[in-house]
């Protein structure tokens, strides 16, 4: 019975009503549009971030983090690896082995970050390579002594592409570490500290200059799902005791705070943009209380109580935002659906920006059931506010009072 009464209240001022359903419609796809393109960015964000360098998951030391010495190396790393492989999270594992020394070519001479490195294994799961400035390349064997350097490092060594650098310092043996290394590539990744100290050789030559045997600075273990780098490292760690396993927002905590910040004002926005439909359907709510002031009378006077009378105009909130939501969410997925496809170009200057946290120049935002849920739940339970404050007038509405309004 109220269904009906509800259903037809709604054909009482259609152009009301499809006013206020095109604006939770338009509501839904605005928020579930940004919700997205916020869920996609951060996505590519961590994907890009951990790529470059920290991976999604590092085995080390346990004090390996707060001081990263040469001589605490992860021992084992062969056995070690096989394990992690075998885990079905796992899309690949791989060892750095890190040391810092002096770096010098002709008269110059720098402090760098020297990282030994699997070839392959960073071609196929580190983005580093795709950095290397036109006309150098990425390290090839793994046993030669050839080396890539980050931009700022080889203009202050003064080096280019086919020279060669010394480098020195202390094995962990405690003996002198000395190599000499070709320079095949320059690395300009836009992250001024990196540029500034990197160079990277192949683990062998690495091993043999500073005396490693089966070890490695840090194992970098890279996830299926980035998203569950936390619940990977939960997971790992019964396999790499003693040592610890940290997750990407540990290695790069810097970046989670950025997401969090991020989020947290994107949410405020969210809120103020429901507040602004709340207040569109109290309007519209408050005007059908005035108008059907005499048809509640009458119904009233007939035997239907207040609280029914309340909850009719709830039902009728209700489908109106039913009605609003379904056209919002198949509104939403078609354009979200189209712009993961097509992508949406930032032009120069967003381009530039995008570069120096290594994002893409276009945003793909693509539909999940989250993104648009959570503006379907929050409309709807807004829209059923929205709709309960008006009609208290019902609970002091008298029949005959409400019979003779005009």
């Amino acid at each position: 019975m109220l269904w009906r009464i509800a259903w037809r209240g709604l054909g009482r001022n259609r152009r009301r009503a499809w006013l206020t359903g095109g604006a939770i419609a338009f509501s839904v796809l605005i928020l579930a549009f940004f919700m997205s393109l916020q869920t996609n960015s951060y996505r590519t964000m961590i994907d890009n971030a951990t790529q470059l360098t920290a991976g999604h998951v590092q085995i080390q030391r346990p004090d390996y983090l707060d001081n990263p010495r040469q001589r605490a190396t992860v021992g084992g790393v062969a056995a070690l690896l096989t394990r992690l492989r075998r885990e079905p999270e796992v899309v690949g594992a791989f060892p750095r082995a890190i040391a810092f020394a002096l770096v010098s070519h002709g008269e110059r001479c720098f402090g760098a970050q020297v990282q030994g490195v699997q070839p392959d294994a960073e071609r196929r799961y580190s983005s580093i390579w795709q950095y290397i400035e036109p006309g150098g390349r990425f390290l090839q064997a793994d046993n030669a002594n050839e080396a890539i350097v980050g931009a700022l490092l080889a203009r202050n060594l003064g080096a280019r592409r086919g020279d060669e650098l010394v480098i020195i310092g202390t094995s962990n043996q405690g003996s002198v570490a000395a190599l000499a290394v070709r320079v095949v590539g320059t690395v300009n990744s836009g992250i001024a500290e990196l540029d500034r100290t990197l160079l990277q050789l192949p683990l062998t030559a690495f091993r043999s200059a500073f005396e490693l045997h089966d070890e490695a600075s840090v194992v970098v273990v890279m996830a299926a799902n980035p998203a569950r780098g936390r619940e990977l490292a939960a997971q790992l760690q019964p396999l790499v005791a003693p040592n610890v396993a940290r997750a990407w927002p540990q290695l790069m905590p810097e970046l989670e705070q950025a997401i969090a910040v991020d989020r947290a004002s994107g949410y405020v926005l969210y809120v103020l943009l429901g507040i602004m439909v709340v207040f569109s359907i109290v309007n519209t709510f408050i005007m059908t209380v005035f108008e059907r002031t005499r048809e509640m009378g009458m119904l009233m006077a007939v035997g239907m109580t207040p609280g029914q009378l309340q909850g009719m105009l709830q039902l009728e909130a209700l489908m109106l935002c039913g009605l609003g939501v379904i056209a919002g969410v198949a509104l939403a997925w078609g354009v979200l659906t189209i712009t993961g496809f097509v992508g949406l170009p930032l032009g120069d200057q967003g381009d530039a920006v995008l570069r120096g946290f290594h994002m893409p120049s276009h945003l793909y935002p693509r539909p999940g059931w989250r993104d648009l849920l959570v503006p379907s739940a929050m409309l709807l339970v807004a829209t059923q506010i929205a709709a309960f404050l008006p009609t208290l007038k019902i609970r002091r509405l008298l029949p005959v009072e409400a019979l003779r309004a005009v």
